[in-house]
């Protein structure tokens, strides 16, 4: 029940056109979660030398043979949602959210 009062509280106070937005990027925020788990992208980010610092795209796409610029265009997307952050130009590391996709974790469950 409290997930569905936080649905009508967010529907709510946001904004009609955010909500219209929200739902029409909706598939795009799945495709980019996808490649994040399926690829071990999100595992690999959890696993750098310095998580805080992040990983550069061209290690990225050496390690997991990935055209870097795909690659770059989804870790951007993924940043505007809070999963990752760009710390420097084409440096990635995990935000908070992000870790609860790891191995193990329940919204790893759910995505996979």
């Amino acid at each position: 029940r409290l997930y569905n009062l936080q649905g009508q509280l967010k529907s709510l106070l946001s904004f009609p056109y955010e909500k219209v937005s929200e739902e029409a990027y909706a598939v795009y925020d799945r495709a980019c979660l996808d490649v994040l788990v399926h690829t071990g992208l999100v595992d690999y980010l959890a696993e750098a030398a310095s998580r805080q610092n992040g990983v550069h795209v061209d290690e990225l796409q050496k390690a997991l043979d990935m055209d870097g610029r795909k690659l770059t265009i989804v870790l951007r997307y993924l940043s505007t949602n809070g999963w990752v952050r760009e710390t420097e130009e084409s440096v990635f590391a995990l935000n908070r959210p992000g870790f609860e996709l790891l191995p193990g974790k329940n919204g790893r469950k759910r995505v996979l």
